[in-house]
């Protein structure tokens, strides 16, 4: 099934090459080190997998979900680098329904979808968390992309998955030279 969005992030991938290495956002790393074996883990708007991958270096089971099939591609090519197994899944999350789950983890880095975090939320197992990195407003002070429509409000993370409890949330210039909203949240059910 082609995906209205495929083309476009197909090619943006296609015009540039994966990163040599791995490189998880620093929320990811710093929160979830100790993931391990403990269970299934969901990196949604993989793009290169960063995220996915380092938490399969971990021993996570993982599954890579993600509109472009060029990018989980590459994502595959750089599991197989590292010597680690993931699953992937071409899905328009916007769209479709949170692949398989309950989640044990769940991250979100780069990706904006308002929609999308109250299901991400619902779709964690008990006592599972969702990790997200993404760009706030303040970013637009020192870049011009990504537009303002792709970019969090002051403090609205936290608000967009009311039904966690919140482990971890902040905002500020990061070490990437962007201004993120970091989150660990936690399912409470």
């Amino acid at each position: 099934m082609e995906f209205p969005d495929a083309a476009r992030w197909n090619a943006r991938y296609e015009a540039s090459e994966p990163p040599r290495e791995l490189s998880p956002p620093q929320v990811v790393s710093t929160h979830l080190a100790d993931v391990g074996g403990a269970g299934s883990a969901l990196d949604v708007a993989c793009g290169w997998g960063d995220s996915g991958l380092y938490l399969a270096t971990l021993g996570a089971s993982v599954t890579l979900a993600d509109v472009s099939e060029v990018a989980l591609a590459a994502a595959r090519a750089r599991a197989a680098m590292l010597g680690v197994s993931v699953d992937t899944i071409t899905t328009d999350l916007a769209a479709d329904d949170i692949p398989g789950g309950p989640w044990d983890v769940i991250t979100c880095a780069h990706y904006l979808d308002r929609q999308l975090l109250p299901r991400l939320a619902q779709a964690l197992s008990p006592n599972g968390r969702l990790v997200c990195a993404i760009a706030t407003i303040t970013n637009l002070e020192r870049h011009e992309r990504p537009s303002a429509r792709f970019l969090l409000e002051r403090d609205e993370l936290a608000t967009l998955v009311p039904t966690l409890d919140v482990i971890h949330h902040s905002e500020e210039w990061r070490d990437n030279g962007v201004h993120e909203a970091w989150l660990v949240a936690r399912a409470t059910r």
